[in-house]
Formats: C-alpha cells, sequence, structure tokens
C-alpha cells in the first residue's frame, strides 16, 4: 500500500497560449503491510503514475492482478495478488519518446488499455494491448517493448497541452469517450478489438473542465454521460449534436474529479455534489432522487464515489 503525492494542477494564460504545470506540496510515505511478513512495501516507487486491477485473468491460478505504470521509461509491473509477486516488468516506450502513462484500465478482462499524455506538445496516445500476451511476452526476456494490438493517435484535440481528465471504453473497444481539463470531449468508433481501424470526432467544446465521463445505454444506442464543475449533459456517441448537448440534466451543482458513477442495474447514475454533501441520483429521463450522506461521512472532506 502506498501514500500517493497530492499534485495540484493549474494553468496559466499568457500571450493566448495554455500551459499546464504540475506541484508536489508533499512527499509520498511507503506504508508497510503487515499481511507480507516483511519490511518490504508492496510496491513503492514515488514515480507511479497510474493503477488498475483485473478480477480474473487466464494466468496459471487464474489470480486477479494489479497492474502499475511508473514515469520512468513508461515502465508496467504486473503483480500476482494471489501469491503477492510480480510476474511481468517491461517499458512500453522508449525513454526519449516524451510521454508518459497516465491511465490504465482493463476492459472485458481481456485487453489492457494503456493512455499516453504527452509531456510536451504531443497528441495523446491510446494503445490496447492483449493481456495475455503480455504475460507470456514477459518469459521470452526481450529487452524490446512488447506488441501492441491496436493504437490510436488521437488528432482532434483543441490543444496537446491540455491534460487527459477521463475516459470511458465499451467493452468490445467499439466506442471510447475521452474528456479533457479544457472542456473538450472526443468520441473514437471503430473496429479496435480486430484492428480494422477508427475515426474520431470532437463532439464537444466547453469552457470547463470534463470531470467524470460514462457511456450507458439508453433507447437501444449509447450516450454520452459527462460532468463538469457545475453541470451534467448528455451527447450522442455518433458525433451527430453540432457540439451541443443533447440534454442537460442537472446545473448549478459542485461536482468533483471523478465525481460520478453509472449504476447499470438501476439504469441510473449517481453525482456527490460537494457543497451540500448530497448523493444526488439521476435517470435520463430527468427523475432525480437525493440523498443526504450521514454527519460522519460530511466531517470527511473530499470523497469520491
Amino acid at each position: 500500500m502506498k501514500e500517493y503525492t497530492n499534485t495540484t494542477i493549474t494553468a496559466h494564460q499568457h500571450s493566448m497560449s495554455i500551459a499546464w504545470k504540475q506541484f508536489q506540496f508533499y512527499q509520498s510515505l511507503p506504508i508497510r503491510d503487515p499481511l507480507l511478513g516483511n519490511d518490504h512495501p508492496l510496491y513503492s516507487d514515488p514515480n507511479l503514475t497510474a493503477i488498475t486491477t483485473t478480477t480474473t485473468n487466464n494466468n496459471k491460478n487464474n489470480s486477479p492482478l494489479l497492474i502499475m505504470a511508473t514515469s520512468i521509461n513508461t515502465c508496467l509491473q504486473i503483480i500476482d495478488l494471489q501469491n503477492v509477486s510480480v510476474i511481468a516488468k517491461f517499458s512500453i516506450l522508449d525513454h526519449n519518446a516524451g510521454y508518459t502513462i497516465s491511465h490504465l484500465r482493463v476492459v472485458n478482462n481481456k485487453w489492457l488499455t494503456v493512455i499516453l499524455n504527452s509531456t510536451s506538445t504531443k497528441p495523446t496516445i491510446l494503445r490496447f494491448y492483449q493481456l495475455n500476451q503480455l504475460l507470456s511476452y514477459n518469459n521470452n526476456k526481450t529487452l524490446s517493448p512488447p506488441p501492441f494490438h491496436a493504437e490510436v493517435i488521437v488528432s482532434s484535440q483543441r490543444d496537446n497541452n491540455t491534460p487527459l481528465s477521463s475516459f470511458d471504453i465499451l467493452h468490445d473497444l467499439s466506442i471510447i469517450a475521452l474528456g479533457y481539463l479544457n472542456g473538450d470531449i472526443i468520441i473514437i468508433r471503430g473496429d479496435l478489438s480486430h484492428d480494422k481501424g477508427s475515426r474520431q470526432r470532437k463532439i464537444y467544446s466547453g469552457t470547463d473542465p470534463i470531470l467524470s465521463i460514462n457511456i450507458v445505454p439508453h433507447n437501444n444506442e449509447f450516450v454520452l454521460l459527462a460532468a463538469t464543475l457545475t453541470e451534467i449533459i448528455t451527447l450522442s456517441t455518433r458525433g451527430d449534436n453540432r457540439g451541443i448537448p443533447n440534454n442537460i440534466l442537472a446545473q448549478n451543482l459542485s461536482l468533483q474529479l471523478d465525481g460520478m458513477a453509472w449504476d447499470p442495474f438501476e439504469f441510473k447514475f449517481w453525482v456527490l455534489d460537494s457543497t451540500t454533501k448530497n448523493l444526488i441520483s439521476f435517470k435520463l429521463n430527468n427523475q432525480r432522487e437525493i440523498v443526504s450522506l450521514p454527519p460522519f461521512l460530511q466531517d470527511q472532506g473530499n470523497i469520491s464515489i
């Protein structure tokens, strides 16, 4: 386990250009795990940039995996959580490529999605790896980066300096939604699971950061839910909305990063209003329900759902 470095992203405007910088306010402290039976932490690296898990996989023990990325040489480590052992470790890019792994997600327990954000002015890159091939690739003990199944270079960004803040992917990789801190939302559609290409379009360009994004089923198609600092909007994933939301489900909220969660069983989503400390559920037909958090949770400061 590990306490992560606290960082804040701020924007500085000069000569009509925006540069995003990251500031470190305090150092991280490794926390010893008493279950390991020794003085060494399961993992300790101040360069940690992304983390994800899988519930099952097709390795020998069929045990869950922990996958972590560091900024040094864009390195990935895969840990078997049942045996608490590193089973794979490799770099996916040359260390001079100018990219950092900002997001990781395992889709359908099969595809490892790696999102690379540039440390300069290069476009966002999405790479898709077959998880089982990564595990067997490590056994080859080769020094070259592992081959990826498919790749998307995002060319629709308004500004390559703007960090990616949220994203969502369908289970078959046919629709991908990307949200950025400058208010842009980009939709990518295609047959990436068979590496048959994709197309992309910027479907929304707002003024507030995109804090959460979800692709959800509605009326035999998929729509996009997006949360900004104060609003929740819906957009078509077909890209035919001409930059205008299909619907504004809520306004005058006070939302946080990753402060929205979709409930696939009730077909509604939940948001946390950080000012009122209320949990609010919405359905796409504008039905809503407000749940007040108990006092002991209201005193916890920033809460994510």
